[in-house]
């Protein structure tokens, strides 16, 4: 008689929190108002639809920490899957087309956040990145806002007649 000997290994599992209704879950779905939010679409464990970095996987998913992620890579869009997963990606096409799903399908909620959806089993939910630019103009701004104070300072103590030595 021959024996066949099998060993186990330790597995990682994420809790979801507490979970909403799914009638209260495609409420938020329908109702979305984040203008990030580009849909629900379907992924594969051969072909990910997001595939520009390994996915970031997290027992706190929010939406708003798969978006920050994929900014701080520089990517274009954020999806997540699962309630824990993250991926990010320039184009959400494959073979370039969209791979649309039912609303439904992503209604999984965030292990971070249970009144936030973060996609299903092979469901991404897609949020458009911001574009850094913002924060590059905001530092521009802040330059010449600090320069032209600094330049007035300048003028004040010159008009008053108060010298500065550095």
């Amino acid at each position: 008689n021959a024996f066949k000997v099998y060993s186990t290994t330790t597995s990682t599992h994420y809790s979801y929190g507490q979970n909403i209704s799914i009638a209260k879950k495609l409420v938020l779905i329908s109702e979305n108002s984040d203008l990030r939010y580009q849909g629900c679409f379907q992924d594969g464990p051969s072909c990910r639809t997001l595939n520009g970095i390994p996915p970031q996987v997290r027992n706190s998913m929010k939406i708003d920490d798969c978006i920050n992620f994929c900014n701080q890579n520089n990517f274009k869009y954020a999806g997540l899957e699962d309630g824990y997963q993250c991926f990010c990606g320039n184009d959400y096409t494959v073979n370039g087309q969209a791979s649309g799903a039912p609303d439904e399908q992503c209604s999984t909620s965030c292990v971070g956040n249970s009144s936030q959806i973060c996609g299903g089993p092979f469901a991404l939910s897609i949020y458009k990145v911001p574009n850094k630019v913002q924060n590059s103009a905001s530092k521009i701004v802040g330059g010449v806002v600090g320069g032209v104070l600094g330049g007035v300072v300048a003028l004040v103590l010159f008009a008053c007649g108060t010298s500065v030595s550095a």
